[in-house]
């Protein structure tokens, strides 16, 4: 008899932060870290894995430097002027731990020295490639550098706008891997001060945030997987023995184990919701459009529900900036004519149906994203 082979399952983990805070060096020290023991392993048998290329500097006490290079080139890897390498594109990196296939989707950065607009056409990469690639999404890790006390309004905004193309429920999916944590003794440092801030504001403004505990924390220095790139190529890397980075490596390695065992635990979360949030701003986008030139009071009232919909479930403020643009007066009166609704207790089952209304209204003129968003996800309004 045929033994049956052991199904493996599938986890799927977005990594997103900022540009040049070492997500694609973390997914080369990771898969280091899965294959050997130690540091000194490693360098002894001389194989390191380099599963996306990079380049770093090492810098010598007379003010000299060496440009490092590994991994084969890679035309999603593009290098500035820093020598950082920057992801132009998500890009998924797999690896095998206890019968699981863990998915790392590497993603383009935000805070792009290219600008505003380079950011917002990264978040839409991001986002596109979860609702077209993927089914289901275990993880939201972000990658940030422990004991960033100052982190700047930058990474506020950028944190902020990453988070917002994810629904509210998947908040509770957010785990950080806080890198360059050697000189915090492998804590996360004064970073956990900015990231408080934006859980803080999050909370006040959403009613729900992200968690902050050692359970999704995990820290760990990719330095003793650079001072081993440097070392295979014969390049000498100062700043500290070859014992400090063999504690770097164990302690990093402990922190990726940790972290592993975590997400096997995590119970998949839908990408439907993340669709649902993309497909309602197109059809948002839609009803201004008709607005513009055909506006009627009972238009604005199922405007306002739809757009108050998409505030609801969504940790952005794109929802809410519709909103703002309404006049609530006018709401008021058309909301008063209906017995049924509640302006201060209004719920999604609700304020769902303005989408529908509002093409009622509407006999002449075509509005495609709002028939597929009815054929898509009227069937069963429940999951939205």
């Amino acid at each position: 008899m045929v033994p049956q082979k052991q199904e493996v399952r599938n986890i799927n983990i977005a990594v997103i932060g900022q540009s040049g805070v070492g997500k694609s060096t973390l997914l080369n020290a990771i898969a280091n870290y899965l294959k050997y023991e130690t540091a000194k392993d490693a360098y002894e048998k001389d194989n390191l894995e380099y599963i996306i290329p990079c380049q770093f500097k090492v810098f010598y006490p007379d003010f000299s430097e060496k440009l490092i290079s590994i991994g084969m080139p890679d035309e999603n890897e593009k290098y500035e002027e820093t020598v950082l390498s920057t992801t132009q594109e998500c890009k998924e990196y797999s690896f095998e731990f206890n019968g699981y296939k863990i998915n790392f989707i590497d993603t383009p950065g935000l805070s792009d020295t290219s600008g505003i607009e380079k950011d917002a056409k990264n978040l839409e990469k991001i986002r596109t490639f979860i609702c077209t690639s993927l089914d289901s999404l275990h993880a939201i890790c972000f990658v940030v550098k422990a004991n960033e006390a100052r982190m700047d309004l930058g990474f506020s905004n950028s944190m902020n706008d990453l988070l917002s193309i994810f629904p509210k429920s998947a908040l509770t999916k957010v785990i950080f891997f806080m890198t360059h944590s050697r000189g915090t003794l492998y804590g996360p440092g004064d970073s956990m001060t900015p990231l408080k801030n934006v859980s803080e504001k999050l909370l006040k403004s959403k009613g729900v945030t992200f968690p902050l505990t050692s359970e999704n924390v995990f820290c760990v220095d990719n330095e003793s997987f650079l001072f081993l790139c440097a070392k295979n190529q014969g390049t000498e890397y100062s700043g500290a023995s070859f014992e400090d980075f063999e504690n770097s490596w164990k302690k990093s390695k402990l922190a990726t184990q940790k972290f592993f065992n975590k997400i096997t635990t995590l119970k998949p979360a839908s990408v439907r919701n993340i669709k649902i949030m993309r497909d309602l701003e197109n059809v948002l986008k839609e009803q201004k459009a008709i607005l513009s030139s055909h506006a009627t009071p009972e238009r604005w009232f199922y405007h306002f529900l739809t757009a108050k919909t998409l505030d609801l479930v969504e940790t952005g403020n794109v929802g809410q900036k519709y909103l703002n643009l309404i006049n609530m007066d006018l709401i008021e009166k058309e909301a008063a004519s209906k017995k049924d609704i509640d302006l201060k207790k209004i719920d999604i089952k609700q304020t769902i149906a303005g989408i529908s209304e509002f093409s009622k209204t509407n006999k002449t003129e075509k509005m495609p994203e709002t028939s597929k968003f009815v054929q898509n996800y009227f069937s069963d309004p429940n999951n939205i």
